[in-house]
C-alpha cells in the first residue's frame, strides 16, 4: 500500500503466544481440579445423619459437576483456539517464505 509500512516485529513472537496459550490452558485445567476436590466437598455437610447442612453437601456435588463440564467445555474450545493460532501461524510463516523465495532481491538477503 502507498505510504503505509506494515511491520512484522518478530515471527518469535508467535511462539511465545503459542506458549503463553499453553500455561493458561495449564492454569484453567488446575483452577478447575482444585475447584473440584476443595471447593465442591459435600463430606464437611455429612457429619451425622441428622445434620441439618446435609442438602449443602448435595448441593456442592452438584456445583462440581457443573465445575467439571464447565472445564471440560472450556478445555475444548480452548484447544480449537490453540490449533487455529497454531495453522495461522504456519500459514503466515509460508506465505512469508513463498514471498522471499519469489523474490531475487529478499531471497539473496535472507
Amino acid at each position: 500500500m502507498t505510504g503505509t509500512t506494515i511491520e512484522v516485529a518478530a515471527w518469535a513472537e508467535l511462539d511465545q503466544l503459542a506458549a503463553a496459550m499453553g500455561e493458561v490452558g495449564d492454569e484453567m485445567a488446575r483452577t478447575t481440579a482444585y475447584a473440584v476436590a476443595w471447593m465442591c466437598r459435600p463430606d464437611g455437610f455429612d457429619t451425622s445423619p441428622v445434620c441439618l447442612l446435609r442438602p449443602l453437601g448435595e448441593v456442592l456435588e452438584r456445583i462440581g459437576a457443573a465445575f467439571e463440564e464447565a472445564g471440560r467445555t472450556w478445555r475444548d474450545d480452548w484447544l480449537r483456539e490453540q490449533e487455529a493460532t497454531s495453522t495461522a501461524a504456519r500459514d503466515l510463516r509460508q506465505g512469508d517464505e513463498r514471498v522471499r523465495d519469489r523474490s531475487v532481491v529478499l531471497g539473496r538477503v535472507a
